[in-house]
């Protein structure tokens, strides 16, 4: 194991290939966070689905586990869009924007 190890640091191409790595990990972890003003994002672990199996067979249990763990306003991965969930303390907002926004058409 130990002749191994130092077979893998010798080499220029593994090490380039180790730090490049944990930087890309290191990189997609910040990008996670949440900016200001916007909804927190359930956690999921298939990047390219996200949400959508969950919401397609089970939605009412998605949508209770994420209002438990992030509270009435958070935003879900599904079929390739972020979807925002508003609950109901909040939806008076969001029609009284959507009102303004559109008043003029």
């Amino acid at each position: 194991m130990k002749k191994l190890i130092e077979i893998l640091l010798d080499d220029i191409y593994i090490q380039s290939f180790i730090i490049g790595l944990i930087l890309v990990v290191f990189l997609s972890k910040l990008s996670r966070r949440t900016k200001l003003n916007e909804l927190p994002l359930v956690y999921y672990r298939f990047p390219i689905i996200g949400h959508t199996w969950s919401f397609l067979t089970d939605c009412d249990k998605l949508i209770l586990e994420s209002r438990e763990k992030y509270g009435e306003t958070f935003s879900l991965y599904v079929f390739g869009q972020i979807m925002a969930i508003v609950g109901k303390e909040t939806t008076h907002e969001v029609v009284k924007a959507l009102v303004i926004k559109y008043q003029h058409i």
